[in-house]
């Protein structure tokens, strides 16, 4: 593994060993990855790359000390350093009344990319353009001011240069409520598909969506709702989106969905009956005691990539202490049925209970 600065040079190059089935978990300031202070400064990283000699799953979680000393964290895409030239969507920006969004671009090559990067109003306008240009193996990030007292939300839209790959993008939008960050959220580039299930629920913790339609026709995106034993919750709806247009709303701010009773779990799934691709981000929110507004992804299944008989791993659980760890399995048609296997740091087996 190796770090790279924001001008595409490496430092602090090393190795480490994973036993069979196990895992390890560190921050990249903590050992095994950040040897000694000879590699140079951990704060002058702006990428970490690794390469395995056997496959691996790995998982990134970006840490946040807020203004009252509290950790906050959200996921980050890890990505394969291969490489693409197409455009990118996220369906979520979020900006103002609290809310701020950071768009960051990471470099998967080994020569300097450059493009633009466009927020889009929910209406399909372009509210703002930037340009971007990141060194070899870096990175770069595009903050919104977030001065704005009112909410202004819509869809981010990546295009590279003629001839340049595309930035491995994903956003973390943050909420400050009464001048402390409260709450941040990693989402990924979306993939762009016709058909989507999303975990979705109601009461303590609420589901909210976001849709980007990628095409320049409008679109017209049918929902579904079914309940944990598969069976339809309600009728069937449509969503309109204009062309390049974003829509966000939570679950019971669909037509039909308001009476849901609290407690409810299910799947939600979103199909585009116009033909007009379209991405898909699940977020799941919830008030904490405090009456604070938090919020972390979920991310949408694409129903082109469902796979049969695929073994899945989780890198990372934790539980005790103050934290918890859900698994959520969405199944397929006609029922699911699987093991859910434990593993130490060390890869024994691990012994947990579950609710």
């Amino acid at each position: 593994f190796y770090f790279t600065d924001s001008a595409g040079s490496n430092f602090g190059n090393g190795t480490t060993t994973i036993p069979a089935n196990g895992q390890i978990a560190a921050f990249l300031n903590q050992l095994p990855f950040y040897q000694s202070t000879a590699f140079g400064s951990a704060e002058n990283a702006f990428t970490f790359t690794f390469t395995s000699s056997v496959p691996v799953a790995a998982i990134a979680v970006r840490g946040l000390i807020n203004e009252r000393l509290e950790f906050l964290m959200t996921t980050l895409p890890v990505s394969p350093l291969t490489a693409s030239t197409a455009a990118i969507v996220i369906p979520q920006v979020a900006d103002g009344g609290g809310w701020q969004t950071q768009v960051l671009l990471v470099n998967p090559s080994e020569a300097v990319i450059s493009g633009t990067a466009q927020i889009v109003k929910p209406s399909g306008e372009t509210q703002a353009t930037f340009t971007y240009t990141v060194a070899p193996r870096s990175s770069s990030r595009i903050v919104t001011a977030g001065t704005d007292p009112n909410v202004i939300v819509g869809s981010i839209r990546i295009r590279p240069d003629t001839n340049n790959v595309s930035p491995v993008a994903s956003t973390v939008f943050s909420f400050k409520q009464n001048g402390i960050t409260v709450t941040e959220s990693g989402v990924a580039g979306a993939e762009s598909g016709l058909a989507f299930r999303v975990f979705a629920e109601k009461g303590e913790t609420n589901t909210g969506i976001a849709l980007s339609n990628n095409a320049a026709a409008p679109a017209t995106v049918q929902f579904e709702l079914f309940d944990s034993a598969g069976q339809r919750a309600a009728p069937p709806g449509t969503l309109n989106l204009p062309a390049n247009g974003q829509l966000s709303l939570f679950l019971s701010e669909l037509s039909g969905l308001a009476n849901l009773p609290d407690g409810f779990q299910g799947v939600l799934r979103l199909s585009s009956v116009s033909g007009s691709p379209v991405s898909v981000i699940g977020l799941r929110t919830r008030v904490n005691q405090r009456g604070e507004f938090l919020i972390t992804p979920i991310p949408p299944i694409s129903e082109s990539g469902i796979s049969s008989g695929a073994e899945f791993v989780f890198p990372h659980i934790v539980t005790g202490a103050g934290y918890r760890t859900e698994f959520v399995f969405l199944g397929r048609t006609g029922g699911s049925v699987g093991r859910l296997l434990f593993r130490t740091q060390s890869g024994t087996a691990l012994l947990l209970e579950m609710n």
